[in-house]
């Protein structure tokens, strides 16, 4: 099991921010959104994943980036996974 190394990391008031676009890592050829999204936000999605069980030297967040580029969350997209830690 090999680890992503994020593209970019940044800090948002506080919180680390772990960059990987699925477009730009995309190995299984996962089906992206086509249409374009309004430009204000219709709301927020909050869902908690509860705590999983992961490797040492990851996260959460990492774990389900993981899976949706490894495809094993089928069509679920997010623009972000957030664990206790970080978020990707």
């Amino acid at each position: 099991m090999a680890f992503l190394q994020p593209d970019k990391t940044s800090t948002l008031n506080g919180l680390i921010v772990k960059e990987y676009l699925l477009t730009n890592h995309n190995p299984y050829n996962i089906i992206m959104p086509s249409i374009q999204l309004p430009k204000t936000p219709l709301g927020i999605t909050i869902h908690n994943t509860d705590w999983i069980t992961t490797a040492s030297g990851t996260t959460p967040a990492e774990q389900y980036t993981r899976a949706t580029v490894n495809g094993n969350m089928n069509d679920v997209r997010v623009h972000y996974y957030v664990d206790n830690i970080c978020a990707w």
